[in-house]
């Protein structure tokens, strides 16, 4: 025996089934309506949009290219480059911890190159990589001023 619900979803039962109110199809097929209708749509969500002039997208294309070429220039990593090896020369005192100007411009030019790879796979993992930078940058610097004055003290 089928019912139609308001839906127009049939709510039949498999033989042997009863017809109680804790019908466990009638539930299944109640939420399958649910999901296949959706919640809708916000308010306004409907309305069009004014569409972006040519002019208007070069003009935010261009900006957007300028700020991506401030981030990925090298001399932006160079602090991140070379965080590791400057918090360990703190700790440790040892001159073979310090980067030449060359290691450190490679490895900031190669952390340039990552940057923009990432960017090219999600932006949003940038912000991450952002966090992660600027907190060892803090670090390393903190451990360089902490090493300095206990080497000044004794």
């Amino acid at each position: 025996m089928a019912e139609e619900t308001n839906s127009g979803v049939s709510t039949s039962q498999p033989s042997g089934g009863t017809s109680s109110g804790n019908d466990p199809f009638a539930a299944a097929n109640a939420a399958a309506t649910e999901v296949r209708r959706g919640r809708g749509r916000p308010p306004g969500s409907g309305k069009k949009t004014e569409e972006e002039t040519p002019e208007d997208r070069i003009a935010r294309l261009a900006k957007q290219s300028k700020l991506l070429e401030k981030l990925y220039r090298s001399e932006n990593w160079r602090r991140f480059a070379s965080m590791y090896f400057d918090a360990r020369f703190a700790i440790t005192g040892f001159d073979g911890f310090q980067l030449t100007t060359e290691e450190r411009d490679e490895l900031a030019d190669t952390i340039s190159l990552m940057v923009q790879v990432v960017f090219t796979i999600d932006p949003k993992y940038l912000v991450i990589f952002m966090f992660v930078a600027n907190f060892g940058g803090t670090i390393a610097a903190k451990e360089i001023a902490y090493a300095n004055a206990r080497t000044q003290s004794k």
